[in-house]
């Protein structure tokens, strides 16, 4: 099985730089391809996004499950207009975070 680390990030959009028009969140799995590893091995995984302000969650993905076939999940974005917003994604793909940076190089 895969090892599983818990962890949070927390983003203070208030401090990002003005010139930043997007973030996207991914999750995925070191050298999946090499070790023919994806989500359907790692047990009870799941990742949420959360605002932190009022704790309400914005999404949640269940891994395992939704994600089986896969090796990087794009989990959602903020993106600026006027204002910052939240855009829900989840958009699994397989080859590893290299497949993910590509789409936006």
């Amino acid at each position: 099985m895969v090892g599983i680390t818990i962890t949070s990030t927390v983003v203070n959009l208030n401090a990002v730089d003005s010139s930043i028009l997007q973030m996207v969140f991914v999750v995925t799995i070191h050298d999946a391809d090499k070790n023919g590893q994806d989500f359907s091995m790692v047990e009870n995984s799941f990742i949420r996004i959360c605002n932190k302000e009022n704790n309400k969650e914005l999404c949640r993905y269940d891994l395992t499950e939704s994600f089986s076939d896969s090796d990087s999940v794009q989990i959602g974005r903020v993106y600026k207009t006027d204002e910052w917003h939240f855009e829900a994604l989840g958009q699994g793909f397989s080859g590893g975070l290299g497949t993910l940076l590509g789409m936006y190089n």
